[in-house]
Order: structure tokens, then C-alpha cells, then sequence
């Protein structure tokens, strides 16, 4: 799989979503305000994660900037991922999947791995040397559950070569269709180029949250580890009073109900983008 940077809006030709990404299906762009928001920023991680902490070592008094929030900011996104299991910068994958018999019967059926699907730009049969034999008709290809990652195909008639499907080399694109019916499992058999994430200025905020919630943990390690434990006693003529601090574990309370909070959001995204899976030929 090799991954290509691609922040920009699908081209003619290439098919979308049914609705938007997120919400799911929704038709009426009004069903996103308040739902998508642009990347977190420095400002949006101190308030909503960080408030009323002073953003101050202990030790060295040294001050933690914005930028370096916007460097937290990042890693967290790709750890968002990672944890996640989503794709949240828009990104250009291509692969290629195995001809399944048993999945080829529920409509061709291919588990796309990199998730949400922002757009398809093409499915094809591809030879082993980059030769495409057949070209997948947009119009057959279902689009409504690319935010879970499912792409099958509906042919809207039997006559493959009178719908403009597209065919190269000695062998027909239709003859491959019919023939493959009879196989079990072909290799690298399916390539499907598509970009998968998120616009940058409609991201959800459930994933905002996910990513403020890993960025606010990683401001809090440091802050806990140069937090020292003090303790100093007064006395004079039989009087004395004592203090101490409570050194690193002044910040554990906080990142314990931040772990907490990242669990449950990895739980909805899961319910929210997870797949469904269907039995293949073993």
C-alpha cells in the first residue's frame, strides 16, 4: 500500500459518499453545524482540555508555546490513527485485494482498509504486470457505506459492454466477470485507487475530541515528570506548621479521567466507522 498526501476535493468521474461522511448519510449540509469543525488548534486544546493548567514547568519554568501545542496537535492526529484505525488527513491509497468467490457472490464485497472512503477514484482488474483488463462502470459501484470502508458493485444490467465499461488486452473485461464466477480465490486479483480522511475544515468533532484528549495527555507527562515533591517545616518557640505538595501526582487525576474519556470515544468511532465482515473462502 502506498500511501500519497491528497488534500483536495474529489475530481469529476469519482464517486463520493451517499450524503455526507459524518453525519452519516446526511443530505442537508445544515446536519453538520456544530458536528464538523476545522482542525483542533492551540486555543481550542487549552480550553476545552486544559483549562485553569498552568502551562509552566515546575522545574525549569520554561513556558510551553503554541507552537509547541500545534507540534502535540499532530502527533496526536497520527496517533488518533493509529489507535483509531481511521484516516484523518485526506490521504491517496492504492491496493490490491484477492477475487473471492464467496464475496464475489454478496456483490463483490471488498473490506477497504483505510477508512472513511472520501472518494473512489477507480476499480479494476489488474494483471500482475499493471495491465488494466477491465474497468469497473462508476455508476455500478455502491457508495453508500464508504464511511465504514464496504465497496460492492451492482450491475444495473447483464450487458457489461453496452454500459461503456472499459476493456484492454486480448481477454474481455465482461469474459472475466463470467469466467472468475467459477474460481475460488484469485491473489492481488481487484485494485481500487481512493482517498480516504477527512477535509481539514470539517473534521468531526468526536475525532477533534479524540485528538485533544491524546495531545492534552502528552502537554501533561512532561509537566507531571518536572513536578518535584516539596515539603518544608516552620517552627519558632514550640510553634511549627508544615507544608508539602503533592509533586506529579498533582496532574495523575486529571490524565486518569483523560484515559478514560479516550477509551470511550475509541468505543463510539468503532461502533460508528466499524465493518461488517463477511466469511471468505479459507
Amino acid at each position: 500500500m502506498s500511501p500519497i498526501v491528497f488534500n483536495t476535493t474529489p475530481l469529476d468521474g469519482q464517486r463520493t459518499s451517499l450524503g455526507s461522511t459524518y453525519p452519516d448519510h446526511a443530505e442537508n449540509s445544515n446536519a453538520a453545524v456544530n458536528r464538523v469543525e476545522p482542525l483542533l488548534t492551540p486555543e481550542l486544546l487549552k480550553s476545552r482540555h486544559l483549562f485553569g493548567i498552568p502551562l509552566v514547568s515546575p522545574l525549569t519554568r520554561e513556558k510551553i508555546s503554541d507552537e509547541m501545542l500545534k507540534d502535540s496537535i499532530v502527533r496526536a492526529v497520527n496517533r488518533a490513527e493509529t489507535q483509531s484505525k481511521l484516516v484523518i488527513w485526506l490521504t491517496q491509497f492504492k491496493q490490491k485485494f484477492p477475487f473471492d468467490r464467496n464475496l464475489y457472490q454478496q456483490w463483490v464485497h471488498i473490506n477497504i482498509p483505510k477508512t472513511p472512503i472520501f472518494s473512489l477514484q477507480s476499480l479494476t482488474i489488474t494483471t500482475a504486470d499493471g495491465t488494466n483488463v477491465f474497468v469497473m462502470p462508476q455508476r455500478w459501484i455502491e457508495t453508500s457505506n464508504f464511511h465504514k470502508g464496504l465497496l460492492n458493485v451492482i450491475p444495473i444490467s447483464p450487458a457489461f459492454a453496452a454500459l461503456g465499461a472499459q476493456t484492454t488486452g486480448a481477454t474481455g473485461g465482461a469474459v472475466f466477470l463470467t469466467f472468475i464466477g467459477q474460481l475460488g480465490w484469485i491473489p492481488a486479483y481487484w485494485q481500487a485507487e481512493w482517498i480516504a480522511g477527512f477535509d481539514d475544515k470539517a473534521i468531526p468533532v468526536i475525532v477533534n475530541e479524540l485528538i485533544g484528549v491524546i495531545a492534552a495527555m502528552d502537554v501533561l507527562s512532561p509537566l507531571a515528570a518536572t513536578k518535584q515533591t516539596t515539603s518544608h517545616n516552620l517552627s519558632a518557640d514550640g510553634l511549627g506548621q508544615g507544608v508539602s505538595t503533592p509533586g506529579p501526582q498533582t496532574y495523575k487525576i486529571r490524565m486518569d479521567e483523560l484515559e478514560v474519556k479516550r477509551q470511550q470515544i475509541l468505543a463510539d468511532l468503532k461502533m460508528m466507522y466499524g465493518q461488517s465482515m463477511f466469511v471468505g473462502s479459507v
